[in-house]
């Protein structure tokens, strides 16, 4: 690793870095020779546990608690960073929560909305102020947003609202950095194994969330982890302004992986393991290998014709060259029984 990625001399912030995501960034910033200094909440022994690990690899390591809403916090971590290091080359902005159950917006509360609000954007704002001030030439800024930043997500419009947010800041503030040559990117991960994602994940609902996963299966925080080093090194210097979505193709495509049936599933609920339905929409024709759609068809039966080629979503052909196609209910009217 070190032959094509090597950070010694470098000084990284990961913030959120006690467990998840932020704990295998700031992890396999110290495998490449970083100085990593991690932010957490409240969870000290498991940043601890983190600073040991670093220090194992032969690197400078520390840790500072706070709450990164509130702008004293924000600062006094990035405070920590100039009493620590002699410059800051690397800031990785991971923190972030993500409220269960689903509510819809509707049902929110302020204090909620407040909440998610406060933690992951304007967080964001303070922390990323600060290291403006303080990343040398040539500096890395990496945020980690969501897929649901992009398309939104119901049930989760507070989560959802905020990653967008931070999606634009991105694409501003690259802009405003450029001159000193410092990249501004986003890692936009999809469904991570993580203990934030654990509750949705319960009673069976993984292998169906899987099941929505081209690649089948769950990222790794390690996963996400990759590409946001490579964002921090010198391969990545002439990408900025960029979301790097990590989602094992699960967003942004046309069809499933062939072989798997397609779900009924309930446009009703977000929650993907709720898919009973006491009301069926119009027929649509899917491909039987691939699942991509045809046409709805009129009427609330199949239409009396026989198999006919894939097309594909939107006249792309078919991916896997599927001959066959059958009539299914297919319905994005559906509302959940539960």
């Amino acid at each position: 690793m070190n032959a094509l990625i090597d950070l010694t001399g470098k000084n990284a912030v990961v913030t959120g870095g006690s467990r998840g995501v932020g704990r295998a960034t700031a992890l396999l910033l110290g495998r490449a020779g970083a100085s990593v200094g991690i932010g957490y909440r409240t969870r000290r022994e498991d940043a601890d546990a983190v600073v040991a690990e670093l220090t194992a690899l032969g690197v400078r390591a520390w840790a500072q608690a706070g709450d990164l809403s509130r702008r004293e916090d924000a600062d006094a971590l990035l405070k920590r960073a100039d009493d620590e290091f002699d410059g800051l080359d690397i800031f990785v902005g991971n923190h972030g929560i993500w409220p269960v159950p689903p509510t819809a917006v509707a049902d929110m509360t302020d204090e909620q909305w407040h909440g998610t609000v406060d933690t992951n954007l304007h967080s964001i704002f303070y922390t990323c102020r600060a290291a403006a001030h303080r990343l040398r030439e040539d500096g890395r800024l990496v945020l980690v947003g969501s897929t649901a930043g992009q398309r939104g997500e119901a049930y989760h419009g507070d989560y959802a609202a905020t990653k967008g947010a931070v999606i634009s800041l991105v694409k501003g503030f690259c802009v405003e950095l450029a001159p000193r040559g410092i990249t501004v990117n986003c890692v936009a991960p999809g469904w991570v194994e993580t203990e934030m994602a654990e509750p949705a994940l319960r009673d069976g609902a993984r292998a169906k969330v899987e099941a929505g996963i081209p690649l089948g299966r769950l990222a790794s925080p390690e996963d996400v982890a990759g590409p946001i080093v490579f964002l921090c090194s010198a391969l990545g210097r002439h990408v900025t302004g960029e979301i790097l979505n990590v989602n094992g193709g699960a967003v942004l495509v046309g069809g499933r992986t062939p072989g798997r049936r397609p779900r009924r599933r309930c446009a009703g609920s977000r929650a993907p393991w709720r898919t009973r339905a006491t009301r069926r929409g119009p027929w649509v024709g899917r491909c039987a290998t691939c699942s991509w759609a045809f046409p709805p068809a009129t009427g609330t039966s199949p239409p009396e014709r026989g198999p006919t080629k894939c097309v594909g979503s939107f006249g792309v052909p078919c991916p896997w060259g599927s001959s066959t196609a059958r009539w299914v209910w297919w319905p994005p009217e559906a509302r959940c029984s539960r």
